[in-house]
């Protein structure tokens, strides 16, 4: 995965992240995370926690989504949820 990512993921790229539930794919974005890339427009049928992560990380710009979730609760991400607080208030 680690050489994947540093081969094919750039700054600033368009990822699509297939999967669902038992299929999610957590080490490709847990890779993404590591190498801190940052300002990726990211899309997925449904973006959950996976996408929570990546946001909290600093690495996504733009989420493209059906919704992003906490499947606990239901409740909604908390770095998502603070993403769009601050977009909301000019931060």
């Amino acid at each position: 995965m680690s050489d994947a990512v540093k081969k094919f993921v750039r700054g600033n790229s368009f990822i699509y992240f297939g999967g669902f539930s038992h299929s999610e794919p957590y080490a490709a974005a847990h890779e993404i995370i590591r190498q801190k890339k940052r300002n990726l427009v990211v899309t997925r049928a449904a973006g959950g926690v996976l996408f929570d992560q990546m946001i909290g990380a600093g690495c996504v710009k733009e989420a493209i989504t059906s919704h992003i979730g906490n499947v606990i609760g239901p409740a909604p991400c908390w770095a998502f949820r603070r993403a769009v607080e601050q977009k909301i208030q000019g931060d």
